[in-house]
């Protein structure tokens, strides 16, 4: 797990660049209120699947 949010509030996420995620999920985030998140760039190599779970 690369980024990890449990029970935050008013959190915001902007100009994030997150890199490789071979054995890790990129961000969770439970029981989060009043979040932002904008211009995040995920990037990851052409030959590595890219999963979301919403």
């Amino acid at each position: 797990m690369l980024l990890n949010f449990t029970n935050v509030r008013r959190l915001t996420l902007c100009a994030l660049t997150l890199r490789d995620p071979e054995s890790y999920y990129y961000i969770r985030m439970w029981q989060t209120q009043a979040f932002t998140v904008e211009d995040i760039c995920l990037e990851v190599d052409a030959d590595s699947p890219l999963h979301f779970r919403v």
